[in-house]
């Protein structure tokens, strides 16, 4: 990566427990989608299990902090009161249409949801609407919703299997494809649950 010119930081892992530490993954994000934001936005998240809480790196933060009018919103704490909101995994934007899609579970907490849309509402043009649904495979909450949901730019690979209200369902497909809410509808790649479980829902 370096030999064609791209930066790269490198980050020691914290803890023998916290293989996941190497690099930035669901504890924190950041944003800054060009003509919508005021400011760019760094994020952390609380994480259910005990080791991931331990990834908070301040280092990483400061780090992704030296960039011009940034701002730094801290969530991770919320995890001593243990309500849960796994950053990167559950939330899925799509910036195009201004929305964000959240599958609420363990791992994803409606309240601490609707806080986080607070602020970043904060700091963008127009707010962004949230489209949350409840997705299962086999009987058991899906614990990322980046688990059946991925957002491209002109199609959504989403599994529609999962979401077993129908109305919930309904929802999901008008809020992706509807051309009268979408200033970009998106075109629908439906995987099944045995997809799912393959990570084909897993992408970027």
């Amino acid at each position: 990566m370096r030999s064609a010119g791209i930066a790269v930081d490198l980050y020691k892992q914290q803890f023998d427990d916290t293989p996941d530490s190497l690099f930035p993954n669901n504890w924190i994000s950041t944003h800054f989608y060009k003509g919508q934001m005021k400011k760019r936005l760094v994020f952390s998240y609380p994480m259910k299990c005990e080791n991931r809480q331990r990834e908070f790196n301040v280092k990483m933060v400061q780090d992704t902090m030296k960039v011009k009018n940034s701002e730094f919103i801290d969530l991770a704490g919320w995890h001593y009161k243990q309500k849960y909101l796994e950053g990167t995994g559950v939330l899925i934007f799509d910036t195009y249409n201004e929305k964000l899609y959240v599958n609420l579970s363990p791992r994803a907490d409606k309240d601490l949801l609707i806080q986080y849309l607070e602020n970043f509402n904060l700091y963008v043009k127009n707010p962004y609407k949230a489209v949350t649904f409840k997705a299962v495979n086999d009987g058991h909450p899906i614990y990322h919703t980046n688990v059946m949901l991925g957002m491209l730019t002109e199609h959504a690979v989403v599994s529609l299997e999962s979401i077993k209200s129908k109305k919930e369902r309904i929802e999901v497909i008008k809020e992706l494809t509807a051309k009268d809410i979408n200033k970009k509808p998106k075109k629908l790649i439906d995987i099944s649950l045995k997809e799912v479980n393959e990570f084909c829902g897993n992408v970027l």
